[in-house]
């Protein structure tokens, strides 16, 4: 059975569950949290989606520096109520998998998409001849600009 975090956490500690599995590590890499905007605007407010790319990638890198303690108290005004040693403990469970669970780059791989879709048409949420290829939703050149100048060098 599956468990969202940090229920899954609360559940271990109190003995109730062990943690089998990481359904990321045996998924692999999935984009599963992504940003849409319709073409026309996009056109229209360049300048806007550029820097909401660039923030994203400053967060990611922010990320991958940061400590596990960093992260948890970067997240604990959003999680009220829940304790600081908890969002560690799933930081740590997160990073400690060995797979791609946390993204580093803005950018939407082609196998993260297709992988994306193909839980998608398992879950009976999107029919199979209705995937899109990936040039037709993905703008790459937003996520490369971002990756060239919004990162410290």
């Amino acid at each position: 059975m599956a468990f969202s975090t940090p229920s899954t956490e609360n559940l271990a500690r109190a003995g109730r569950i062990r943690v089998l599995a990481s359904i990321g590590k045996e998924l692999g890499a999935a984009e599963n949290t992504d940003f849409f905007a319709k073409k026309s605007w996009v056109e229209k407010n360049r300048d806007v989606a550029q820097q909401f790319t660039n923030a994203i990638a400053r967060a990611q890198a922010w990320m991958k520096a940061a400590t596990d303690a960093q992260i948890a108290a970067a997240l604990a005004p959003h999680f009220p109520g829940l304790l600081p040693d908890i969002t560690v403990d799933v930081i740590k469970r997160y990073r400690g998998t060995g797979a791609p669970i946390l993204s580093e780059t803005p950018e939407i791989s082609r196998t993260g998409l297709a992988k994306l879709q193909e839980v998608m048409i398992i879950g009976g949420v999107l029919d199979p001849s209705k995937t899109v290829p990936y040039e037709a939703i993905v703008a790459a050149e937003s996520a490369v600009e971002a990756q060239r100048t919004a990162l410290p060098k």
